[in-house]
């Protein structure tokens, strides 16, 4: 029986948007200009690696379309990278990234081998598509009013989540695996999740792509100590921003979100840090309070 990587790989539905750009590595000069770094990069290099063509996040995975991507880094099937996928979807192997290699990757799924966890899945999963997605929309304008519309949408996933309580669980799990269920469903999450579900919330209903505020692309990781590496501000506090707690900036052990604005005093921050979660806290509720940090609210 032929190896997985002596076939092609089985088709299914496509996934995510056009092609937002070709891509060419630094020695595709002077024939093409190279393309500069960006999400959309992460993106397909989160799909080759699933494709079992590129290393795994445990070598990070950085934004850069390198020689060594296109091209692959050695004969080692797991090295490969764009021309190796190429290669065996029968596409001519330059490494470059245009409409054919996109949409083959777009429809593509994983291996159908033990090897491989996410057998059957597609190479482009959510995570790769929110990458890609989010590089779209920084190439435009967002709205004037998109902002406004992520700052009520956060507002309102925090006072429904309040309000429903009962139904909603506290427990530390990854990855995070209530992304865009209404609290009034109920789920279980922890204080970082809570915090990066609102904002997927806001994305999942304004239409905007907003960012996972752990740089993570929404791929159900992160905790206190991704969510502190925004950027700090002082009063007066706007929706969306996020309080940070504990023993120093290295070791931080909880997180609150902004729903109302205000300064220390008047602003209103949703807790979800215990069974008896989520409710309405003051910033100052605790004395551990390290700083407090706002994350992107678009690309």
């Amino acid at each position: 029986m032929a190896a997985w990587y002596e076939k092609p790989y089985k088709g299914g539905p496509m996934q995510g948007p056009d092609l937002p750009r070709p891509l060419y590595p630094p020695d595709a000069a002077p024939a093409y200009t190279p393309s500069k770094d960006g999400k959309d990069v992460l993106a397909w290099k989160r799909a080759i690696w699933r494709g079992g063509r590129w290393q795994g996040p445990a070598s990070g995975f950085d934004d850069s379309f390198s020689n060594g991507f296109s091209h692959g880094k050695s004969g080692n099937v797991g090295e490969t990278g764009i021309a190796g996928f190429q290669r065996q979807m029968g596409i001519q192997p330059t490494g470059y990234i245009g409409k054919q290699t996109a949409n083959a990757i777009r429809s593509a799924l994983v291996p159908d081998d033990p090897s491989f966890p996410h057998a059957g899945e597609p190479l482009l999963d959510a995570t790769a598509v929110n990458l890609l997605e989010e590089y779209v929309q920084e190439q435009k304008q967002p709205p004037a009013d998109a902002t406004d519309n992520v700052r009520k949408a956060i507002t309102d996933y925090c006072k429904r989540s309040i309000s429903s309580e009962p139904k909603i669980h506290y427990q530390q799990v990854r990855p995070i695996a209530c992304f865009g269920v209404p609290p009034e469903n109920g789920f279980t999450t922890d204080c970082s999740g809570h915090s990066t579900c609102a904002y997927y919330w806001a994305r999942k209903t304004t239409g905007v792509a907003v960012p996972d505020p752990n740089g993570n692309g929404y791929n159900g990781y992160g905790y206190t100590g991704t969510l502190v590496n925004n950027p700090k501000v002082s009063s007066p506090y706007k929706v969306g921003d996020l309080g940070l707690y504990g023993s120093s900036m290295s070791s931080t052990s909880h997180v609150v979100t902004c729903y109302a604005a205000g300064d220390a005093n008047t602003s209103k921050w949703c807790s979800h840090g215990s069974e008896a979660a989520p409710y309405s806290v003051a910033l100052y509720y605790r004395s551990d309070l390290l700083c407090v940090v706002r994350p992107k609210l678009t690309p």
